[in-house]
């Protein structure tokens, strides 16, 4: 009988570790068409995922509506929506860490910003762009996945 069971044993194993290695928490999808069609002007304002991928693309930075955390906190701001205290303004230019190691690599660093905020709660959707190559990647979900955009 144990001579049945570990063949057994090493199917499940394998079909178990083959399930992981195709579900994979820590990566990121391309998707090059997304800003591909949007035009933008450097003195505009953006908070769209393609509108902002293409600025940062453009440009090189994020749009003039984007401040810090610390720009926001010396205006008052703690947290929640940023309205009050900087109309028109969302946050965005903080360094992002990328401590797990989702996105590839990068000698210089990568520089996060919320999407669709506007003024509202931050929310989970971010686009964290590198300063090395400006390839920008963004997470509906709070950094739990990215897409190259």
């Amino acid at each position: 009988m144990n001579k049945k069971i570990i063949p057994l044993i090493l199917l499940i194993v394998i079909a178990i570790l083959g399930g992981l290695h195709a579900w994979n928490p820590f990566s990121f999808t391309q998707d090059t068409d997304t800003a591909q069609n949007v035009s933008v002007t450097e003195s505009g304002e953006y908070v769209t995922a393609p509108e902002v991928a293409q600025y940062i693309k453009q440009f090189h930075k994020l749009p003039n509506n984007y401040i810090t955390k610390k720009e926001a906190q010396s205006l008052g701001w703690q947290g929640g929506p940023l309205k009050q205290y900087a109309p028109g303004k969302s946050i965005g230019g903080d360094v992002f860490t990328n401590r797990q190691g989702i996105l590839p690599h990068i000698e210089k660093k990568y520089i996060e910003c919320d999407i669709d905020a506007n003024g509202t709660s931050r929310g989970p959707k971010r686009i964290v762009y590198s300063t090395e190559d400006y390839r920008v990647y963004y997470t509906e979900d709070h950094y739990e996945t990215f897409k190259e955009i």
